[in-house]
């Protein structure tokens, strides 16, 4: 399901443990372009709890995908994570809320809904480039009343890639705008390096990679965030810049 949404669904540090079951139909040719659709199902242990329950992840999702003729891509997803005893474990303190998910919250039931289509572009300088438009959007079904401040369960992120990074002197960029409510998703497993990390935040992400070698990727990344709701009567603002080197082998 990683590639199911954007960060704000699913950090990439994290790999939990369990099964997923994946089936792909082919529906043919229509609009030059070929049609199929992919259907996936996931049963997971996130979190072991020796003093209560575990914390599992039961995840379904259905997709429809798109390959043009003229080389162009577009894929739509839709998914609902049921995230089991979550909230119980944030009251034990099993999991900290990361300034995010509020106790009160009735249970963390969401839907997502993720778009992308890519095509080549022509760029002023830069020429023609790969270009990938994208747009991610969560919702939890089950906030609750009882919450501080409900109605904080919605999430979003839209961005742009261009060009492809995978042989040597290749290089892309990537933008991305957060957007992401304070009960809207597991705060412990939204990206944590988007402004403060977890939920209740919202800033802007620019990313430039370049391969050095086939193996060899070096990669920048400038963050610039704040909590869409103030913790502890502060206006919290941040900026972080990341530097990676990325060794494949």
């Amino acid at each position: 399901f990683l590639d199911w949404g954007t960060e704000i669904v699913w950090d990439s540090d994290i790999n939990p443990e369990g099964v997923y079951e994946q089936l792909e139909f082919s529906l043919g040719q229509a609009l030059n372009a070929e049609w199929g659709l992919e259907t996936q199902m996931g049963q997971f242990i996130v979190e072991e709890s020796g003093s209560g329950n575990d914390l599992e992840l039961f995840a379904y999702g259905i997709g429809l995908n798109r390959k043009g003729d003229a080389g162009d891509a577009t894929k739509v997803r839709f998914a609902y994570y049921d995230w089991q005893d979550y909230v119980d474990l944030i009251k034990s303190g099993s999991i900290l809320g990361a300034g995010g998910t509020d106790p009160e919250t009735d249970e963390l039931k969401v839907i997502t809904l993720y778009g992308e289509h890519s095509h080549e572009m022509v760029w002023p300088i830069i020429g023609s480039k790969k270009t990938v438009w994208f747009g991610n959007w969560a919702h939890n079904l089950e906030e609750g009343s009882q919450v501080s401040k409900p109605g904080n369960d919605n999430a979003y992120a839209a961005g742009v890639k261009i060009g492809k990074a995978k042989k040597q002197g290749e290089w892309d960029t990537r933008y991305q705008y957060f957007y992401v409510e304070s009960n809207a998703l597991p705060s412990a497993f939204v990206d944590q390096d988007i402004a403060y990390g977890g939920t209740n935040n919202t800033g802007h992400m620019l990313e430039y990679a370049y391969m050095l070698r086939d193996y060899l990727k070096f990669s920048t990344t400038l963050y610039v965030g704040e909590r869409i709701e103030d913790v502890g009567g502060d206006d919290l603002e941040m900026l972080r810049w990341q530097f990676n080197l990325i060794y494949g082998f």
